[in-house]
């Protein structure tokens, strides 16, 4: 029976609207990624001390569709940070991990110079160690199992055994181009800087390791220095707070650019495990097709 009673090449028999469909993928850079709907978001659990003033501006964005990532908790260790306030208002799960043990309630008696009483207070209980702490840690993230940790504004440094169970995952910022200002934290950084002779200042994004502000660097973004030197003389020179301000709106921006790096890496490994599927013959490519069945091998459609 002849051949091509059974196969045909598609580009000659079939008419237009059954041609098979080509699609050119393009690659898109980091910080050009739209959030697609049926990509699977980047999950992470932000660690915040204080306001978190850097979350606002990534919870914002993800809330607008600008950027496909998921935000599955917020732990503090401290019960009345402002971030944790904010991540309530936006429907974000918020874990207090207290830094101390609860309080134990004791009765004792008090005696003056004609009577006696009894009265009750409460001893402070004792302050966690560091492990004992990161032991609480890390039965949450054993639960949510988040691609990425971010440490925002989170004043604490960690355990050997946070470390090693998610050190590659976990990035803290710090408010200096390091290796410069490394140790020091908050507005003492940024009045470091000042008191320096430099011209710029920043933020480091990092991976957290056992040594403070050592790890390795993931980002970096640069802001000027404005001082009374005539470079800039339409600009006021910088104060703490207008210092601290840029550095801060540069945070969020490095941390969403690294998330879009992620996502975008994510999708890489994807393509390429298929790719090496179906170059061994496990799957086949999916076409897009109208009715008629696509040959990949032959490259023809069955009819």
């Amino acid at each position: 029976m002849p051949f091509d009673r059974f196969f045909r090449p598609s580009s000659l028999l079939l008419p237009s609207y059954q041609q098979k469909k080509v699609q050119v993928k393009t690659e898109t850079p980091a910080n050009q990624i739209q959030a697609q709907p049926n990509d699977k978001p980047l999950e992470f659990v932000a660690f915040c001390s204080t306001r978190g003033t850097s979350l606002k501006p990534i919870v914002k964005a993800i809330e607008e569709k600008r950027l496909n990532a998921k935000v599955l908790c917020v732990i503090s260790n401290d019960p009345n940070a402002p971030a944790l306030t904010f991540a309530r208002e936006h429907g974000i799960e918020t874990v207090v991990i207290e830094e101390r043990y609860p309080a134990a309630a004791r009765i004792r008696f008090t005696q003056d110079h004609f009577l006696g009483s009894f009265v009750s207070d409460e001893i402070p209980g004792r302050r966690k160690t560091r492990e004992e702490f990161d032991t609480e840690v890390l039965k949450v993230l054993a639960a949510k199992q988040p691609d990425l940790n971010l440490f925002i504004g989170y004043m604490r440094i960690v355990s050997k055994q946070f470390v090693d169970a998610w050190g590659k995952r976990t990035l803290n910022t710090h408010p200096s181009l390091l290796p410069d200002f490394a140790g020091g934290m908050n507005e003492e950084v940024h009045k470091a800087v000042l008191a320096s002779n430099v011209t710029e200042s920043g933020c480091t994004i990092h991976e957290v390791t056992a040594d403070v502000d050592a790890g390795p660097i993931r980002k970096q973004l640069k802001t000027p220095v404005y001082r009374n030197d005539g470079r800039h003389p339409e600009i006021p020179p910088d104060t703490i707070q207008t210092l601290k301000d840029r550095v801060q709106a540069s945070e969020s921006v490095g941390f969403m650019e690294i998330i879009a790096e992620e996502l975008a890496k994510k999708k890489l490994q994807a393509s390429a495990q298929t790719a090496v599927a179906v170059a061994a013959g496990f799957v086949e490519p999916v076409i897009e097709h109208r009715d008629v069945p696509y040959c990949p091998t032959l490259g023809l459609r069955r009819f």
